[in-house]
């Protein structure tokens, strides 16, 4: 019941797309409506791009081939083929079934269903249901009946597309619609340009591919499934819940976790909230606008090459690079951070001396079990940072879980008094602005501090040390001992004449930016649910944090705050 609360309180306008007649063999002129002139990634997805439009530069047809825009993400047991014949409204069957065995010869594979199947496969066709049956990466030409949606579509790709006409099959043109395409921002419904409405295609189809098996969650609270089935639905549905590991092995799919439960199993997506995440803590049930998913190791876990360290070290194309420039310049810009927390403005204090900023963390969190070899403790952290800047002015910054009382790690007593000053209320934009050098442990705020051209010395081994940006304190071996308990064993930091921690690669923060914020995460727009572009999500949390002072607003958050608390004294 808490959880439908909730989902009342958030919830936001949802994208829908009106069912329309196709309209292929209609004149492409101004106000002609054609379905989908690129297909859906999956199901159900708003349309992108419409036909009908004035006059404008067509897609490129290789991108589209490159991008596989031109067919609908394939479920994880499509088969392969080179030759495909579509009878969805094919008026002779048998004709379009002898044409294509005569142009195709016998290999094609054939898509239908219901009576159009049964005669393909009494005529000793392969068959599957529907496109995603098919890998588009194999496909290289396609018959169908005159006006199939999907001889355009591949048309548009490039691919040889065949339609029906009188008896023969004759090349379908689709010159005509291609320079004639409109495009729609699915998150909003309203006009954008081809550059844009592309980006959103290319996000849609990645979210769907990165689903290709139907998800099984084990173990997920009610609260966190709504928050996870939006970046799970694939061409396979939506996600299933199940209580246990052996349920969902025994379902078959994708096994999902959330973070490094059970970290003995092998093939499976585990889940954590992404770097540009929400307005609002988790901890207060704000919604994720970005998940970070993995299949070879998360991000914090440093006892093996994971997906994001995989992703930074792929090669990168100067577009993608120059992307990031503009993401990173406009997160600076707006003062994006992880949750984007309001609060008074608090005065930071004024001095001559070295500013060293000291964040702190939930100590227990998995970041630090499985990315801090060294000091784990926030007491440690204020101690060591005090050493090695005795006469800086430093400044605490708590987390701010830890500061709700629900989360530990809270410094008190003589531990505190290695800071000159404690700034537990400060937004962490002001603090990294306040800061000539931030000091963490494994903390996002080390990033974000990276992104605003800020020094970082790390004691542990976060994601974006060991790159050549940051003075890394950590030793460079062994490898931290993760199912240790915290206050177990803790390897002392790297002294002068170790070697620092390094992944045996130097990248610049471009591509850091690339491979965390563009190609590792998942995205959603908190409005619609749907796949979305980081840039997107930059897009929310402005509009978010500019209807904050608004009395709607601050009713919904206030409501959300009591539920969120109450669901959090319920356990």
């Amino acid at each position: 019941m808490m959880g439908a609360i909730l989902d009342r309180i958030g919830a936001g306008r949802r994208a829908t797309t009106p069912a329309r007649a196709c309209m292929w063999n209609a004149a492409p002129a101004p106000g002609r409506i054609l379905p989908f002139a690129l297909p859906p990634a999956i199901p159900g997805r708003p349309q992108i791009a419409h036909g009908g439009g004035a006059l404008a530069p067509a897609p490129d047809p290789a991108m589209l081939r490159d991008e596989r825009l031109f067919w609908p993400v394939p479920r994880h047991d499509a088969r392969a083929a080179e030759s495909v014949v579509v009878l969805d409204g094919a008026a002779n069957i048998s004709a379009l079934l002898a044409c294509a065995r005569a142009e195709f010869g016998p290999g094609a594979v054939v898509v239908a269903t219901g009576r159009a199947g049964r005669i393909a496969k009494a005529d000793g066709w392969a068959v599957v249901p529907d496109l995603a049956g098919l890998r588009p990466g194999a496909v290289a030409r396609i018959a169908g009946a005159s006006g199939a949606q999907p001889l355009f579509w591949a048309a548009m790709a490039g691919l040889d597309a065949l339609h029906l006409d009188q008896g023969h099959l004759i090349p379908v043109d689709a010159g005509p619609w291609a320079a004639r395409l409109r495009w729609t921002d699915p998150w909003t419904g309203a006009p954008t340009d081809m550059t844009r409405g592309i980006e959103a295609a290319i996000a849609f189809r990645a979210a769907a591919e990165g689903n290709g098996q139907r998800a099984c969650t084990v173990g997920f609270s009610r609260w966190k499934r709504r928050c996870a089935a939006p970046f799970l639905m694939g061409p396979g549905g939506p996600a299933r819940h199940v209580r246990t590991l052996a349920a969902a092995q025994a379902a078959g799919g994708c096994v999902v976790l959330w973070g490094m439960s059970d970290p003995d199993v092998q093939n499976v997506l585990r889940l954590e909230d992404g770097f540009v995440r929400s307005v609002g803590l988790g901890l207060r049930h704000a919604p994720p606008a970005s998940l970070a998913a993995a299949r070879h190791g998360l991000h914090f876990d440093c006892t093996r090459i994971g997906d994001l360290e995989r992703a930074a070290k792929a090669d990168m194309p100067a577009a993608l690079l120059a992307r990031a420039a503009r993401l990173r310049a406009r997160l600076v810009a707006e003062g994006v951070t992880k949750y984007n927390l309001s609060a008074p403005v608090a005065v930071l204090p004024d001095t001559e001396r070295m500013r060293v900023l000291v964040v702190g963390q939930v100590e227990g969190d998995a970041s630090l079990r499985w990315g801090a070899p060294g000091i784990r403790r926030n007491a440690d952290l204020l101690a060591a940072a005090r050493a090695r800047w005795p006469g800086a002015f430093i400044l605490w910054r708590p987390h701010p879980d830890v500061e709700t009382g629900l989360r530990p790690g809270k410094v008190t007593g003589t531990a505190l008094a290695a800071a000159d000053a404690s700034a537990p209320d400060a937004l962490a934009e002001a603090c990294l602005q306040w800061a000539d050098r931030v000091v963490c442990m494994t903390s996002l705020m080390g990033f974000e501090a990276l992104l605003r051209g800020v020094p970082v010395t790390t004691f542990g081994r976060p994601f974006y040390a060991g790159w050549g940006l940051t003075d890394d304190l950590s030793p460079a071996l062994p490898h931290p001992a993760p199912h240790a308990a915290l206050d177990g064993p803790a390897l002392a930091p790297r002294g002068p004449d170790d070697p620092p921690f390094s992944r045996g690669w130097a990248l610049t923060l471009d591509a850091l930016v690339a491979a965390a914020l563009i190609v590792h995460p998942r995205n959603i727009d908190p409005a619609t649910g749907l796949p979305a572009t980081p840039e997107r999500v930059l897009d929310a949390i402005a509009g978010d944090r500019a209807a904050a002072a608004t009395m709607r607003r601050r009713t919904r958050v206030a409501l959300r705050g009591a539920t969120s608390w109450m669901l959090n004294r319920l356990g």
